[in-house]
């Protein structure tokens, strides 16, 4: 029994060299396995009720933390025998401590209820993040809540000290003591939680790869109010750059690939995280565009991550434009930035611009453009009937992108009598046509003239009764040379 022997390390001594007695090597390949295995249960079983109970209320994972957990144990209850937990409690209880505590994460020195009851001491834990990445010359929050023997409540006063060890639970190990204004300490920080209310968060200032380690925390109060959390720690890792961005894409709140092309109309997200790698000031995240687009934004930021979400409805004007989110640390000396980015494919039925038309002079040209994705076909029709490259038109087409199509006809004097010219375009996602009224020309039909505000016959004789010494005709000015400034007139005498 543990009362025969002075320390819990002796004890496990002891243990040890009884299994060696009887455990054969021959047997098995794994001696020390089993070495460990026996002395672990022989070990808990055999300490004194309320140790054993605070150990097997822990769940130890090794033989090295049930021994600490039995030091930490009989130094909370001095003498032989120790205290017993009297705290068993089912999940409901459980859950409804943490809620009185407002803690956010389970405490790491008890386990999580697995499935049946657990059981919660309400003695000595801690609740930390078990790790921290940090961006060089950044500050550090540690979100740290704690508990303790509950008959020492007294001794935790608005006095009461924090320290933090690293790496290590010796003297020499200690890194930062809220009491202590050391003007050379081993990192530079703050205890801005309230001891006295069991709230040891702790900000780390200007951190760099000389702070990584695991770092442990101690609370020192009046009387026998002086204990190290030995079984949890926070590991702090500092990084020189930030990490790269994740920019991801979102249509109707499902995420698709990046390269996934998105149909027009569509409610379309970009999500952007980054690292919360600075705790103060916090990063902030900004999103671009070329061209510059209007868009609306949501922002929310956890203890570890920051995510931004850029919303917006998919148009074809945002086909293959990039997307670019920027992450900013801001540092004593100097930002930090990261990007990352995204290209939109949208797809969308073909339009066709306000810019398609048709000119006639001798023979009639018409100018079709089609806008659309995937690239659209093509085809003219006369009066209501497609027709293709022959001796009284033809047909050529150009392609200015991968989406945009621009085609030519041109229509011959044979062809003088077609009343409309229609351009059709489509492709999987829909249709879209332009259609052309012509006037019917006859090869006798001349331009008509007038005089006065009268229109003369096709020929030229007036309509009029009375004579008239002045007639007006309608000019074409646009063909005329530049370098001529006269216009000729002609006048006649109506007999």
């Amino acid at each position: 029994m543990l009362s025969e022997v002075s320390r819990p390390f002796a004890f496990v001594q002891q243990l040890r060299n009884a299994c060696r007695r009887w455990v054969l090597a021959e047997e098995t390949s794994d001696i020390g396995g089993i070495i460990v295995l026996v002395v672990l249960e022989q070990f808990i079983g055999k300490l004194p009720i309320g140790t054993m109970e605070w150990d097997q209320c822990h769940q130890s994972a090794s033989l090295d933390e049930a021994v600490q957990l039995a030091e930490d144990h009989l130094a909370a209850y001095p003498g032989a025998g120790g205290g017993s937990c009297h705290h068993w409690c089912g999940r409901e209880v459980w859950a409804s401590q943490l809620e009185l505590r407002g803690a956010g994460t389970r405490p790491r020195t008890v386990p999580s209820d697995g499935g049946g009851d657990g059981v919660w001491c309400n003695v000595w834990f801690i609740s930390l993040p078990e790790k921290i990445e940090a961006l060089n010359g950044c500050s550090v929050i540690i979100k740290c809540t704690f508990e303790i023997n509950n008959t020492l409540d007294k001794d935790l006063t608005e006095s009461a000290t924090g320290v933090w060890y690293k790496d290590g639970h010796d003297k020499e190990k200690i890194a930062f003591n809220s009491s202590i204004a050391n003007p050379n300490p081993i990192i530079r920080g703050n205890l801005s939680g309230k001891l006295h209310e069991k709230n040891c968060t702790t900000i780390f200032y200007d951190v760099s790869s000389n702070h990584n380690g695991k770092y442990y925390f101690r609370i020192e109060g009046n009387g026998g109010l002086k204990y190290t959390y030995t079984t949890a720690s926070v590991a702090i890792n500092v990084i020189e750059s930030p990490h790269n961005l994740t920019v991801k894409l979102y249509v109707y709140q499902k995420e698709v690939q990046s390269q996934q092309e998105v149909l027009e109309g569509s409610s379309v997200s970009l999500s952007c995280s980054a690292e919360t790698l600075c705790s103060s000031p916090p990063a902030t995240l900004t999103w671009s565009s070329t061209p510059r687009l209007p868009f609306s934004l949501q922002e929310q930021q956890n203890q570890t991550e920051l995510i931004s979400h850029l919303n917006f409805t998919a148009t074809h004007l945002q086909h293959t434009i990039t997307f670019t989110c920027t992450v900013t640390y801001q540092l004593q000396d100097d930002n930090k930035t990261a990007h990352s980015n995204l290209t939109l494919h949208v797809t969308y039925a073909p339009k066709i611009p306000l810019s398609s038309s048709c000119n006639r002079t001798d023979v009639t040209m018409c100018l079709c453009e089609v806008d659309g994705n995937p690239s659209p076909k093509l085809v003219w029709h006369l009066s209501g009937r497609p027709v293709s490259n022959s001796t009284n038109s033809s047909i050529n087409e150009e392609r200015l992108s991968s989406t945009v199509l621009r085609s030519f006809i041109t229509l011959h004097h044979s062809l003088t009598h077609t009343s409309t010219v229609q351009c059709v375009t489509t492709n999987t996602h829909g249709n879209d046509s332009k259609e052309f009224q012509l006037k019917a020309v006859s090869k006798d039909e001349k331009e008509s003239v007038y005089a006065n505000k009268e229109m003369l016959s096709p020929g030229g004789a007036t309509t009029l009764n009375c004579p008239e010494s002045l007639h007006y005709s309608s000019i074409d000015v646009t063909k005329t040379n530049p370098e001529s400034e006269k216009f000729r007139g002609i006048s006649f005498t109506q007999h």
